[in-house]
């Protein structure tokens, strides 16, 4: 407890502690503002990951256990939370934002006391504030909310040479993503076991001492979750075992997706300087020196020492998510706050006084030149989207809309299954039907999970494929391939493809012929 109470005791700041959280939180809520068609877009709150959660509760529902009945590779933490959020507020976004200006919150107050930790300079808090895009994900997912978290405040204890708790915080991240805050569990179990066998008692009742409240953390949210969702969801989400199946399946990883976000097919060199590559990759480089010689430091003096472990953890975390967890190409956004926070410290507490300015000069110029592709994004979103109640309320590009407006006509007089990446529409758009799993993605669908949708097929008289997402399992799986065959494909857009089981005045010749199956690979 001694700890905890320096580590959120007023520390000296040049501007006090209680202005630098709210100059944080403020410039998180500007850029919020300023992100407004962002915050509440449309396809990220429908046709992604979000609409996906949102459908998961549905699936609960219907009595599916994730993992089990359903695919489900997350962890089952995010599921509790947002079942007992609907339940008391009702499904939709509205409850998530909530959580999302927790997050806010929380993260806000991570860099406040991550800045008081470093030397007593008003630079360090101008280089956060300048970082704020690169800090903050506008418009976050829900489980990794509780990732980034739980990492960041389990690092922040590491700070505080409280290994013992920041084992116990991880166990938070790791029933909500078992993918990296495993590793840094793991990283930190190791390092209670070090620290034993360096400290003068060496007894067996020290080590347990020192996991008991990371051990009861983990058996305690074990213990919760199996008591709601049952041992075998349990099992199913407690290795990311689905999600390697996933990764190996759709060739996902830094040499393939991680290559897009470095060196796209367009916009190359703007996109390399004023994006996020440049300062990625400057970034990455100098997390790995700074953890390389804290490495070497701590093992040459035989001791440790918080901010070099600090920066080591960082690295460490940073050199797996490149090697191993690489999901889609913007999945670093999820995690560069904590290349962030390991190369800030390792400037601000392992490199000589000499150094120090210039590698904050370029660590923060490289992150403030990087803001020019997001603030591009935001002001075409601002430009080229609207809401309506044809989108829900939510921002959405016109041009899209407009062919949206078709289907939800359609599906007014049809019954009309929606084929998408995203699951979560029905819950938005009502007389549009949405497949009964989590994911319509490839490695993502159990057997019970494809029949479901088989039947689901069957049973519409229009079937319509969203082409703003993932449509490898709907272009190249047989069975599917073979319901959609049987139907009339009678328009092609730049954004669905329409079948219809009779169409009014059509001939069999009149159908199109279905240019994705040319192109389609065996799934």
């Amino acid at each position: 407890m001694d700890s905890m109470r320096r580590l959120f005791q007023k520390h000296a700041q040049p501007f006090g502690r209680a202005f630098t959280f709210a100059a944080i939180l403020a410039s998180f809520g500007i850029l919020a503002l300023l992100s407004w068609p962002i915050l509440f877009s449309l396809d990220l709150w429908v046709f992604k990951d979000r609409g996906n959660l949102l459908n998961l509760d549905y699936l609960l529902d219907m009595g599916l256990r994730p993992g089990v009945d359903t695919y489900y590779s997350y962890g089952l933490l995010p599921v509790l939370i947002q079942h007992y959020l609907f339940a008391e507020f009702g499904r939709g976004y509205w409850p998530m934002l909530a959580c999302t200006l927790v997050y806010y919150v929380v993260m806000a107050g991570f860099w406040t006391l991550v800045l008081a930790r470093l030397p007593h300079e008003r630079i360090w808090f101008f280089a956060v504030i300048a970082m704020i895009p690169i800090l903050l994900w506008v418009n976050p997912n829900f489980p990794y909310c509780l990732v980034v978290a739980s990492m960041s405040f389990a690092l922040l204890l590491v700070l505080e040479g409280r290994f013992d708790l920041a084992f116990a915080v991880s166990a938070i991240g790791a029933v909500s993503v078992e993918s990296l805050p495993l590793v840094l569990a793991a990283l930190l179990f190791v390092l209670i076991v070090i620290e034993r066998r360096l400290g003068q008692d060496h007894s067996l009742r020290v080590l347990i001492r020192r996991l008991v409240p990371g051990g009861l953390a983990f058996l305690l949210l074990a213990g919760l979750l199996t008591a709601v969702f049952g041992w075998r969801s349990m099992l199913a989400t407690a290795l990311p075992l689905q999600g390697a199946k996933f990764y190996k399946a759709a060739h996902v990883g830094f040499l393939t997706t991680g290559m897009e976000f470095l060196y796209p097919m367009e916009n190359r060199i703007p996109h390399f300087i004023f994006g996020r590559p440049a300062w990625w990759i400057a970034s990455s480089i100098l997390l790995v020196i700074f953890g390389s010689f804290a490495a070497v430091r701590m093992i040459r003096r035989r001791s440790l020492d918080p901010a070099e472990i600090f920066v080591l953890l960082c690295a460490l975390i940073h050199v797996v998510f490149v090697s191993f967890a690489y999901g889609s190409p913007t999945q670093h956004v999820v995690f560069d706050p904590l290349l962030a926070a390991g190369v800030l410290v390792g400037i601000a507490m392992t490199v000589p006084a000499r150094l120090r300015a210039a590698l904050l000069a370029v660590f923060v110029g490289l992150g403030v030149l990087s803001h020019g592709a997001q603030a591009r994004a935001t002001w075409l979103a601002w430009r080229g989207s609207t809401s309506s109640a044809t989108t829900a309320g939510l921002y959405a590009d016109a041009a899209w809309a407009a062919e949206w407006s078709k289907i939800l006509n359609l599906a007014s007089r049809n019954r009309l299954l929606l084929l998408s990446y995203g699951t979560g529409v029905h819950h938005y758009f009502p007389s549009v039907e949405s497949p009964n799993v989590w994911y319509l993605q490839i490695a993502q669908l159990f057997p019970s999970d494809k029949q479901r949708v088989l039947t689901q097929m069957k049973g519409a008289d229009v079937l319509v494929e969203d082409l703003s997402g993932a449509t490898i399992v709907i272009d190249s799986d047989p069975a599917f391939r073979r319901e959609l065959d049987s139907l009339c494909l009678t328009d092609v857009t730049a954004n669905f493809q329409i079948w219809r089981r009779h169409p009014p005045g059509t001939e069999a010749a009149d159908c199109k012929t279905n240019p994705r199956a040319a192109t389609a690979t065996g799934g």
